[in-house]
């Protein structure tokens, strides 16, 4: 019993140790007990230190130009939608849709929403999406059903801290969606490459808007993927 207790103990120690991230174009705090890298120009990954795939938790920070559908009506018409997921070896199941609302974190508004199997069977999926100016941002918090109240605590930190850049060249930076600056050939901080563009696709060059759930929320299932089951 003693060691049980000595253990609680430590897990909150550790939980109540936070180390701040700043992608760019939005920052938050994390437990010290996760590890956060930049996946390319405009995503980042979170997992827990330590832990194999399949990984039973995983966040994914990314950033994208503003197009004229990434509004916060649209954001909660899409999470309202239900999600299929791929089952091993079953057919696919539409994600459960805990909720869909408003809140605001830091004086910024976000669309927030809760899924089940949304992203990969069995896991939940927390989604926080928000608009400014020219950014537009989408936070995916996922852990495994059975271990939800493990990593409670470590979500809400990161929800409940999060900020966008107050950096003015990067929230009005002309961002090219889909195109890359042609000396460099990179893309710019927070700007989103669409599915199956090519990275070195002439600027100025006319391309399809999309919307942040259409790019973004793709990006994350098959970031997710890749992690969790690599």
């Amino acid at each position: 019993m003693k060691f049980a207790a000595l253990l609680t103990i430590l897990w909150f120690a550790t939980v109540a140790e936070a180390k701040p991230i700043n992608t760019g174009y939005v920052s938050f705090q994390i437990s010290d007990r996760w590890d956060c890298q930049r996946e390319d120009q405009f995503a980042f990954m979170c997992i827990p230190k330590g832990s194999k795939p399949p990984q039973e938790a995983i966040i994914i920070v990314s950033g994208k130009e503003a197009g004229p559908e990434d509004n916060f009506e649209s954001f909660q018409k899409f999470l309202k939608v239900p999600r299929a997921v791929e089952v091993p070896g079953s057919r696919p199941v539409q994600s459960q849709i805990q909720y869909v609302r408003m809140i605001e974190i830091a004086k910024q508004p976000w669309a927030d929403a809760g899924h089940l199997n949304s992203e990969l069977y069995g896991y939940h999926t927390r989604y926080l999406a928000t608009v400014k100016q020219k950014l537009s941002v989408l936070v995916s918090l996922s852990v495994s059903q059975r271990q939800w109240k493990l990593y409670e605590k470590d979500f809400a930190m990161v929800a409940n801290s999060l900020a966008l850049t107050d950096n003015v060249t990067v929230l009005a930076q002309p961002f090219n969606l889909g195109q890359a600056p042609a000396a460099q050939n990179q893309f710019p901080v927070g700007a989103q490459v669409a599915p199956g563009s090519d990275p070195g696709a002439v600027p100025g060059e006319k391309k399809q808007d999309y919307t942040l759930f259409l790019i973004v929320a793709a990006g994350v299932a098959l970031l997710a993927i890749y992690v969790l089951k690599k």
